[in-house]
């Protein structure tokens, strides 16, 4: 949900801040939900999640709706924050990844950014089962895909419940051979592109809003809401490719 609001208080120090809502509440704020600014006294807009207890976005309202699409790759980790994904990465960590791999601050560069983020060392694992990332190379796009499908945003579903056809059938999803035929392989080959096309087939015949969405240059792939794959295509912070089967039937998320 989205709500007007002044805000009242930042400290550049902690990154922190208050802001008044419209409808009069005071709420905390982080700087990384914030797309420019911010100062005392800002009219900005706000997205709230988390049932309204939770700002995951703030922008100025002399800035266009966050619909216009972006233009930075500041702007483009900002929505990406907006939307629930890159929760860790600061601005002194995407500014790091830039400079480490001489980018240029272009929006197209998302993908470099995201491989970097989710190959740390430490945190790139949990990042991307945080995120519901699927990344090339690991080996193991079957299980993995079971592993984010089985925690499902709306509803008890897991791969164990798609149609007989694709559990043991033309797309055994279980199969240790199979899953081993696909290690090492890019999300865009055909097989991983199998796995994927039988995911995205059990979700739109359970009328989930979930897809598993491929990056368009298929280094990696996102579970999420087809709904909200297309938002963040559409504005330009997550470049996907929607033209696969199954990704034409918008579902609410």
């Amino acid at each position: 949900m989205t709500q007007t609001a002044e805000i009242q208080s930042f400290n550049p120090e902690n990154g922190f801040g208050f802001l008044l809502l419209g409808d009069g509440r005071l709420m905390l704020f982080d700087v990384t939900a914030c797309l420019a600014g911010p100062w005392r006294g800002q009219q900005v807009r706000v997205e709230l999640a988390g049932d309204g207890h939770r700002v995951v976005r703030v922008e100025p309202t002399s800035l266009p709706d966050s619909s216009h699409p972006v233009t930075t790759l500041t702007e483009a980790a900002h929505r990406l924050r907006a939307e629930g994904l890159l929760q860790e990465l600061t601005r002194g960590e995407l500014e790091a990844i830039a400079g480490r791999l001489g980018l240029e601050g272009r929006p197209e560069e998302v993908p470099r950014v995201l491989a970097a983020y989710y190959a740390h060392p430490v945190l790139g694992e949990q990042r991307a089962l945080d995120d519901r990332f699927a990344r090339p190379g690991d080996g193991d796009l079957g299980p993995r895909l079971t592993e984010l499908l089985d925690e499902p945003a709306d509803g008890d579903l897991a791969l164990d419940s798609a149609p007989p056809s694709l559990r043991g059938g033309e797309l055994p999803l279980h199969d240790p051979a199979f899953v081993e035929a696909v290690q090492r392989r890019r999300v865009a080959s055909p097989a991983d592109l199998a796995l994927i096309d039988g995911a995205n087939a059990m979700l739109a015949e359970r009328a989930d809003p979930r897809r598993v969405l491929c990056l368009a240059d298929g280094s990696g792939a996102f579970c999420m809401a087809l709904s909200r794959g297309r938002r963040l295509a559409e504005v330009g912070a997550l470049p996907l490719s929607l033209s696969r089967p199954h990704l034409s039937r918008v579902v609410t998320a």
